[in-house]
């Protein structure tokens, strides 16, 4: 099985880099704690959904970008079925 949570791990190091941005900056910027946001970026936790799209409108990217792998053959519709099933089994 595809680990999405590593390509989201993979994503966010990578725009934030782009940024030239730390971690902490980026975490205040998108109004979390540091921890929560070394968590995602260490593929340790999951975002939640309002934390995604911050995220996502922070870095002005659709939010389905956070997980795409170009390098990977998991399709953006294989992806967003992998975070629905996420989403809908932690409720």
């Amino acid at each position: 099985m595809e680990n999405i949570q590593l390509v989201l791990s993979k994503n966010l190091k990578l725009h934030r880099a782009s940024l030239g941005l730390n971690q902490t900056e980026l975490a205040n910027a998108v109004g979390v704690n540091i921890q929560s946001y070394n968590r995602w970026e260490n593929g340790l936790a999951w975002p939640s959904p309002e934390s995604i799209e911050a995220l996502a409108n922070y870095f002005k990217i659709p939010s389905s970008e956070l997980f795409y792998d170009p390098e990977n053959t998991m399709s953006l519709k294989r992806a967003a079925d992998l975070l629905a099933q996420h989403f809908s089994s932690e409720s």
